[in-house]
């Protein structure tokens, strides 16, 4: 439950939002949990709007089922099964999203690596104590190379982990469910729709009007929560993601430690407060936000030029880095 409660404080503070236009716009929203958290999905001056949320529902649903890495999947053929078994034959999603995951690692350069399982595990132990203590930095030297010493195979449907490590999907699972809400949403010409997450929003626009989306700020110079917004940005048919460590996370002997891990080195790592990242996808937006979370500035602006996104870093109530979509 505690892992469930900072997730949701997480949707109301990560991203706020409102919206742009007259009063007049009919609009239908409907909130589901999933994924530990919840999802808001909005139509507006949409008549087949109930059609496309029973849609999109089930999309995040059947996505959910297969990527939960803490408990037994709804008919035995997810992520917690194949980490239990070694192999599996998976659905198509799973297949899908396993492949997607290996992509982003080869985009991210590692840094984002789906097969960091055992080392999530250790630091949300470490968060959820009520008595927390720092892993054996040997233990967690060790995970290291388990993780990037494990690979997967897949043949047809047929998923076969090579290796120790254990997959964690859960860095890209949310994202690339609101990707796949967004395709059908698009290929089915629906414009007027908001989805947003915890972490990430992807917004069509609103009976053509833009959206104003308000970042909220972390943390104070004193590492204190804070209340208020980083900037106001007016934006429409754009993914927008982005991650903190502001709700989970604690401090053990007086050094903070969070829940983005660097799979390089096997720690959380402290250069930012909060990564903002706008681009082509929900998936890569909510991806590439983790992955920059444990970069350091320079390299972080530099994969930023790289993909050729749009991304803001906040530190220490200072906006550290910029792109032109950014500017208030």
């Amino acid at each position: 439950m505690k892992r469930l409660m900072l997730l949701l404080l997480g949707f109301i503070c990560v991203l706020s939002f409102a919206s742009c236009g007259s009063s007049e716009i009919e609009t239908y929203s409907k909130t589901i949990s999933t994924m530990n958290t919840f999802i808001t999905i909005n139509f507006y001056d949409e008549v087949e709007a109930e059609t496309h949320y029973q849609a999109v529902r089930d999309i995040f649903n059947n996505v959910a089922n297969v990527t939960d890495d803490f408990n037994e999947s709804p008919y035995g053929n997810g992520v917690y099964e194949l980490n239990q078994n070694r192999t599996l034959e998976a659905d198509d999603i799973l297949v899908d999203l396993i492949k997607e995951s290996l992509t982003m690692m080869e985009e991210t350069n590692g840094y984002f690596n789906p097969f960091i399982g055992r080392l999530s595990h250790i630091w949300k132990d470490v968060i959820e104590s009520d008595n927390p203590c720092m892993p054996d930095e040997s233990l967690i030297q060790n995970e290291v190379e388990i993780a990037k010493n494990t690979s997967v195979t897949i043949e047809g449907n047929t998923i076969t982990i090579n290796g120790d490590g254990n997959l964690d999907l859960g860095g890209i699972a949310k994202g690339y469910a609101t990707m796949k809400a967004v395709e059908y949403l698009k290929e089915n010409d629906v414009d007027g729709y908001m989805i947003s997450g915890s972490s990430n929003i992807s917004l069509g626009t609103k009976a053509g009007k833009t959206f104003s989306v308000a970042l909220d700020k972390p943390y104070n110079e004193n590492d204190e929560y804070e209340t208020g917004t980083i900037a106001t940005l007016s934006l429409k048919n754009v993914n927008l993601g982005a991650s903190s460590s502001k709700y989970q996370s604690t401090y053990v002997d007086g050094i903070k430690v969070h829940h983005i891990i660097n799979p390089n080195t096997g720690y959380p790592e402290t250069y930012h407060d909060g990564i903002f990242v706008i681009c082509d996808d929900a998936m890569r937006a909510d991806v590439y936000s983790t992955a920059i979370f444990s970069m350091d500035s320079n390299m972080g602006a530099s994969f930023v030029e790289e993909k050729g996104i749009e991304a803001l870093f906040y530190r220490s109530e200072r906006i550290t880095y910029y792109t032109t979509m950014f500017i208030a």
